[in-house]
């Protein structure tokens, strides 16, 4: 996935901020799905997302159900964030399964969406996103 954001950060128009240079930031909130334990993102890919010249974003508790602590997200140079609003307001949302219909209320037109999104079984969901103007990424359709 990497890579692949690599290629998206390179294909996306960003505004820029006279006189400053924008950074892309990568949000990884904690999953809220019943039995859900997984993380969308490890430390080791919050380190590549930085030599990237990404700003990732976890939300504290994001890693605890697959025993990674949030002090190893920040050591990978994680900004750590208390709550889900200032990761649902990054430029590039990371998700293990699909939006929940509150998370799916915070997506935002131009918003980048990428996970297990579940598009044959979730086309009302699929509709939402194309409604919001959001660019979806579905894994499991990715060769």
């Amino acid at each position: 996935m990497v890579r692949g954001i690599a290629v998206l950060r390179a294909r996306t128009t960003l505004p820029k901020r006279e006189g400053t240079q924008y950074t892309m930031r990568i949000g990884i909130p904690k999953e809220r799905r019943e039995h859900e334990l997984r993380v969308a993102a490890s430390p080791d890919t919050v380190k590549r997302y930085k030599g990237l010249g990404l700003d990732p974003v976890v939300e504290r508790g994001a890693g605890q159900g697959a025993a990674i602590p949030d002090q190893a997200f920040a050591d990978a140079g994680a900004t750590l964030v208390d709550g889900p609003d200032e990761v649902w307001a990054s430029d590039i949302v990371l998700k293990v399964r699909p939006p929940t219909d509150e998370e799916t209320g915070r997506l935002r037109q131009g918003q980048i969406l990428i996970g297990m999104l579940e598009p044959y079984t979730s086309r009302e969901q699929l509709g939402a996103y194309a409604e919001k103007g959001v660019r979806a990424f579905a894994l499991e359709l990715l060769p």
